[in-house]
């Protein structure tokens, strides 16, 4: 139960709806988003 409850990323599922090739930004504002709550992730440690 609660090792789901850590897992740092969404689901593969997450990323193929950014990856759509008709908004080609949507994968940089994913990518900006990802590294932004990792860095937050590594501060409370």
């Amino acid at each position: 139960m609660r090792a789901s409850s850590i897992k740092p990323y969404p689901r593969p599922a997450s990323i193929e709806v950014v990856m759509e090739p008709e908004d080609g930004t949507a994968i940089f504002e994913y990518i900006a988003a990802m590294s932004e709550q990792l860095s937050m992730m590594a501060r409370m440690r």
